[in-house]
């Protein structure tokens, strides 16, 4: 049980790892396989875990666990910024076809709103 809980964070920790190397630019991103992935992984992880008592876990197994945990959480991090910066390009094309189309007589006039803090900011 022990041997398939392992190889299962493995399989999950290599998933998190490509796609947070390509978040970052280091690479490809299929959102739709990595999410797929993913998804069998945390769903074999859940089967296997039912069983488990979480205090017969190996330091091994914890730290495993723990690992995933933290690139979840950076993954996570990532999206966030990737959502942030498709809504602002979806606003700058929406300003832009307004303006384009528009001279402000019988319409609203585009905005000139930006983001209130840089896409690099810290997130707390």
């Amino acid at each position: 049980m022990i041997k398939h809980l392992m190889s299962t964070l493995a399989r999950l920790e290599d998933v998190l790892d490509s796609s947070i190397a390509g978040m970052a630019g280091k690479g490809p991103v299929d959102d739709a396989a990595s999410a797929a992935t993913k998804g069998r992984a945390l769903l074999a992880l859940a089967r296997l875990t039912d069983d488990i008592n979480p205090s017969d876990l190996p330091d091994e197994a914890k730290n495993a666990i723990k690992r995933v945990r933290e690139k979840l959480g950076e993954e996570r991090r990532l999206l966030e910024y990737r959502l942030e910066a498709s809504q602002v390009v979806i606003k700058l094309i929406g300003d832009a076809i307004i303006a384009e189309r528009s001279d402000g007589t019988y319409g609203p006039m585009p905005t000139q709103a930006m983001p209130t803090q840089p896409l690099h900011a810290a997130r707390p």
